[in-house]
């Protein structure tokens, strides 16, 4: 058969034909799309949260401050030998489920068990918003797992051919993004580069209609004073944000809450805030939750070894 035989037979193939028009226009409309957050699954990762089982030492509870602003390989430097994950989950409220289901995730046979509670306004608040935690749990199944693990596997090898994707893996150049990198650990490490988000102040203000939850608070607190009275230590924390932030949610009413707290056997973490930054107003940038989560193992790692001293 001739070159020339060979391309008009291809050419008047009509199925052939559609096929390139369909992966020609594809490539295009991927092209004016956005880059997916993160190129690895998602639901993999939070499919594998909501099912770690007695697999943890140091356990994280909280909303996105806490989901984002904590990481556990971090804490693990001044917290050797300790398995640290983080729970968080986006706009998750302290409800029985979401404090049965981190319980789970102890190693009842561990001497050293331990939750470090981030304690927001809005993981207080009764809203009738889906959470991330509720919406796992009602979503992901075990054959969404498997099609969300072969769909990550070729995501990875040829992400589709966004603008994004062709100026950094084609020409090199370096492209102003934000995106989200989940870890195993549980932390959800947000990446920004040369983009600047729009505050979230008045998506809180709006949030403030829903009033602090006297249930939600009741169920945390009884869940402190069960856990320290099975020899688990619980320490919370408020995690920080911008002071306009603090402004907008100052119907919180701390002090209160942290006397509640104490009385009901937690201990209460004052880390500093000097030079934490936050990327859209609420949430901590990269490098201020690494300095976080610094801060706070260190203050975990001295009640440890006074804990350890006082056992001589």
């Amino acid at each position: 058969m001739s070159i020339r035989k060979f391309f008009h037979g291809f050419a008047s193939d009509r199925t052939t034909l559609s096929l390139l028009f369909a992966a020609t226009l594809f490539a295009i409309l991927g092209w004016q799309t956005d880059e997916p957050l993160d190129l690895e699954s998602d639901e993999n990762f939070w499919f594998d949260k909501l099912h770690w089982h007695e697999n943890t030492d140091v356990l994280i509870l909280g909303d996105s401050r806490s989901l984002m602003g904590l990481s556990p390989k971090v804490m693990s430097i001044d917290l050797p030998g300790l398995r640290i994950r983080n729970f968080g989950f986006s706009g998750v409220p302290y409800t029985p489920d979401y404090l049965d289901a981190a319980e789970r995730a102890w190693d009842r046979k561990s001497g050293e068990r331990a939750a470090l509670i981030g304690v927001t306004p809005q993981s207080l608040r009764k809203r009738p918003q889906e959470n991330q935690f509720s919406r796992s749990r009602a979503t992901l199944t075990p054959i969404r797992r498997w099609m969300a693990t072969w769909s990550g596997w070729a995501h990875r090898r040829w992400p589709p051919l966004t603008r994004d994707v062709f100026e950094r893996n084609i020409l090199g150049r370096t492209v102003d993004h934000f995106r989200t990198q989940h870890h195993p650990d549980g932390w959800v490490e947000p990446i920004v580069h040369g983009v600047t988000l729009k505050p979230q102040f008045e998506d809180y203000r709006q949030i403030r209609k829903y009033p602090i939850s006297e249930e939600f608070t009741h169920t945390l607190l009884d869940r402190v004073r069960s856990w320290t009275d099975r020899g688990i230590r619980v320490y919370g924390f408020r995690p920080p944000t911008c002071p306009q932030m603090e402004a907008v949610e100052n119907d919180f009413g701390e002090r209160q809450f942290v006397k509640a707290f104490v009385k009901a056997g937690g201990e209460w973490l004052e880390p500093s805030q000097q030079d934490l930054k936050t990327f859209d107003g609420s949430h901590l940038d990269t490098s201020s939750s690494i300095l976080l989560s610094i801060r706070i193992a260190k203050d975990l790692a001295d009640t440890r070894r006074r804990l350890i001293r006082g056992a001589l």
